[in-house]
Formats: C-alpha cells, structure tokens, sequence
C-alpha cells in the first residue's frame, strides 16, 4: 500500500535546519512519520548542536529510511543561513519542497492538503496555512499568524510575515532562490518575496501546524500574546518596517530587477520610496495608489503610517 502510494503521488522534499533542539525534535519527527502523504524525504542538516540533537535525529534515521542527516564541516551559519544551505543544495528530482522547523508538530494532513494546492500550478508557487499556538506543551486558539498576505502588495511592508514551517513550494521557486547572494533576514522571507514577485502566493485556510513558541525561539519572544501585540501596534517609537528587512528587501530587488514586469518594478520603486525619504503625506498617498497593506488589511498600514515614522531615521542601502 505505502509502495503505490509513492509510486502514485508527488515527492515532497522536506528540509529540516537544527540546532540544540533536543528537547522537542523527538515530537516533531513523529509528527512528520505520521504524514497521510507519505512519499516524502526529510533532509536534516545540524548547526553544531552539542545536547542529543543528532543522536535523536540519527536514531530515527535507523528505522525511517525517509530521514536523512547531512553531515560536513558547515556549522556556525545561524538559522537563516542555515536554511539557505539546504535550499542551496536540495536536490531537484523532487516535485515540491517544504521547510521545518524543530521543534513544532504538524497535522497529519499538512502536505496532503498544502499539495492539493500546489499540484496544477506550473510556474513558482508557494502555499502556506495558518497554525495553532502551542505552549507549555497545550495548543491555544490564538493563530500563528494575524495577516495574510496573497500579492507583492501584501508583502512587502510585513518584514517576513509568513513563517517557513507553513509554507510548501514547488521546484521552480526552489530553482528561482537557489544561491541567492544578497543579504536575507530569514529564508522563508526569500521564499515569500519571489513567490509574490513571479509567481502565485497561495493562502490556504486550514490551520495544519502546532507552532510552539518558547524561550529559546528565533524569531518570536516566549511571552508574546494579543495585548502584548495591541500595544506593540501603538508603540510610537517603532518604525513601520523593521531596518534588516528593509536590506533584505531591496538586495533582492537589485537582484531580480531585469526579470520583473514592469508593475512590479513600480512597487518595489514605492517602496523604496516610501522608506527612503517619503514624507508622511507622500507615504500615505503611496500606499493608496498601489494597494499597500499588511497581509490584506490596507486600513492597518494607513494607520501605522500616520503614527510611526517610515524606518527610524532615513534607511539608505547598505546601512
């Protein structure tokens, strides 16, 4: 049954950057073994851990053919870099490709139902779900994510906004990002700019992952909840789009340039213009003409704008 599975239905890739995760990786590794979708490969490749990270991934790995462990002498790169090293060098024979953290769960569905999104898409394309909170071990009814973006429009002023362990994508994005040279706050930013820059940006509306956050996480503080976040909004001190991925934005604007259309050169221009020098009432006019907003909501950006300055002081390249 599981032979003509395989033999039946798309190989999905899944690559795994780990560092010191000892401590919840065992539950996710077993959340991915029970995927409904079965023809798939983890890749994993260790950051240089130095609790029982790779003796938990390697004991899997001895009765789940499907988990493999890079092993060389490539550690120290941090997550981001990480995760650019996999994307860098995962194999291509594969139809769709996934990214995973260490330390949530997935729903046993989440690739069956990310890939009936994908399966007709022949361009680059991404999907990504929304996900439950976990914490202390308890999953909550507070999302993972707030905004929801489908469009370069939607994007560009979320710095990130869409994180890798939702997301699935097809080998022609993966070919798009391979051995990006510019500075990348976090890979699945990359993954998200080039999906809405030159090919489809799905948003499925399906929670399929239990993200746990907890003291160690790299991307989002361990007490973080709806007040903290409502405050944080009226903070005025906090610029509308946070300095590194401004950086990481424009890098990948100056790389991609030539292969874009025309309309998306223009919003990456805005953009740049609005974070560059625009005064208030320019950036409030620029975010009406091109349909500006944070996911989907253009009112939350309007607001952020007349309350916050664009990005602390005048962000230049290079700074």
């Amino acid at each position: 049954m599981v032979n003509d599975a395989l033999a039946e239905s798309p190989r999905v890739v899944i690559l795994m950057a780990t560092y010191n995760g000892a401590r919840f990786i065992r539950e996710q590794l077993e959340s991915i073994v029970r995927q409904s979708h079965v023809n798939w490969v983890l890749l994993v490749h260790d950051d240089g851990s130095t609790d029982d990270t790779v003796a938990i991934v390697d004991d899997f790995a001895r009765t789940e053919p499907r988990i493999v462990r890079l092993s060389d002498e490539h550690t120290g790169l941090g997550a981001a870099g990480n995760f650019l090293w996999l994307l860098d060098r995962a194999p291509l024979d594969a139809d769709f490709y996934a990214c995973c953290d260490q330390d949530d769960v997935w729903l046993e569905q989440k690739l069956e139902r990310l890939l009936d999104c994908l399966k007709s898409e022949e361009g680059p394309a991404l999907v990504y779900s929304n996900g439950w909170t976990l914490r202390h071990g308890e999953v909550t009814d507070e999302p993972v994510l707030t905004f929801l973006p489908e469009d370069l429009a939607a994007v560009l002023f979320l710095n990130g906004g869409v994180h890798g362990c939702l997301m699935l994508f097809n080998q022609p994005l993966l070919c798009l990002v391979r051995n990006f040279s510019g500075f990348m706050v976090m890979h699945d930013h990359l993954l998200v700019l080039a999906a809405a820059t030159f090919g489809r940006l799905v948003h499925k509306r399906d929670k399929l992952v239990h993200y746990r956050k907890h003291e160690d996480n790299v991307t989002f503080g361990y007490e973080t909840n709806f007040w903290r976040k409502l405050r944080g909004f009226f903070d005025l001190g906090r610029p509308v789009v946070n300095r590194r991925h401004l950086k990481a934005t424009l890098d990948f604007f100056d790389r991609f340039r030539d292969s874009m259309t025309a309309d998306r050169r223009r919003e990456f221009e805005a953009f740049e213009r609005y974070c560059g020098g625009a005064g208030r009432t320019e950036r409030l006019a620029l975010v009406l003409r091109y349909g500006f907003g944070l996911g989907q909501s253009r009112a939350a950006l309007l607001l952020k704008t007349m309350l916050r300055p664009a990005v602390g002081e005048f962000a230049v390249r290079g700074a």
